[in-house]
């Protein structure tokens, strides 16, 4: 019983996010998180190059249209963007080519997928700028089991999440008027927004999947949408990086 509700949920979300990218406009910074590569994940750079192997894979796992995921190349041997929308996938294929990269459809709460992407590429490093938030709690786990057997026994994880407290940040910026963070209304309307992690919670679901934090903290995640008064809004994330317990 338990297994139908998950793969019910599960073609729920693959429909939800498809026709969210699908029906978006074409165009840079079209998604609320699609902001320069610079200004994301090349300040994440930093976290990541003291443990990430550079001789290993680096798996962008929720990539959407692939801005981060292409700054990632030049810099690791392989790079593999992956998300659970073909529209998403299909958009990134077409932006960005690079030596070395390649994106594909993936959904990280399927057991045998994940299976066989290890049992191609082997220990990967992976990247993860908000994803686990959109689960439901009883997914959340499973999907850092999975997260934890990509990593192998030489991999590392930085993750990015948004925690609870960033939805006070939504809210109040919704509340500002009924013109403010268009985007985010945009995501509202599909469902594809969400902030149910509790303050810390990610380190702990990590935990709980066989992962141990190196390094915890804060940090703030620029958007391409803005609050009525102009300035871009900003949201609150935490990041664990991590490796699978010895």
């Amino acid at each position: 019983m338990m297994s139908s509700v998950f793969e019910t949920r599960e073609a729920e979300r693959l429909k939800k996010w498809d026709r969210y990218w699908r029906e978006l406009p074409p165009g840079e910074g079209v998604a609320v998180w699609d902001t320069p590569a610079a200004s994301n994940v090349g300040t994440h750079m930093s976290w990541m190059e003291p443990y990430f192997e550079k001789s290993l894979p680096v798996l962008d796992i929720g990539c959407g249209n692939g801005t981060q995921t292409a700054h990632l190349t030049g810099k690791y041997e392989r790079v593999l963007g992956l998300e659970i929308s073909e529209s998403a996938v299909e958009a990134a294929s077409e932006a960005h080519r690079h030596p070395g990269l390649e994106f594909r459809q993936f959904d990280i709460l399927s057991d045998p997928a994940t299976a066989t992407l290890h049992d191609e590429l082997g220990d990967c490093n992976i990247y993860v700028r908000t994803l686990l938030h959109v689960f439901p709690k009883d997914e959340q786990l499973a999907a850092a089991a999975n997260l934890a057997r990509l990593l192998g026994n030489t991999g590392h994880i930085l993750i990015l999440e948004m925690p609870h407290s960033a939805g006070p940040v939504f809210e109040a910026g919704l509340n500002q008027s009924e013109d403010s963070l268009p985007k985010v209304r945009r995501n509202i309307s599909y469902d594809v927004i969400g902030a149910n992690l509790a303050d810390g919670e990610i380190a702990e679901i990590l935990d709980k999947a066989g992962i141990e934090t190196v390094e915890h903290g804060t940090t703030l995640m620029p958007s391409t949408d803005r609050l009525s008064d102009g300035t871009a809004l900003e949201i609150p994330l935490e990041y664990v990086l991590g490796r699978n317990h010895p």
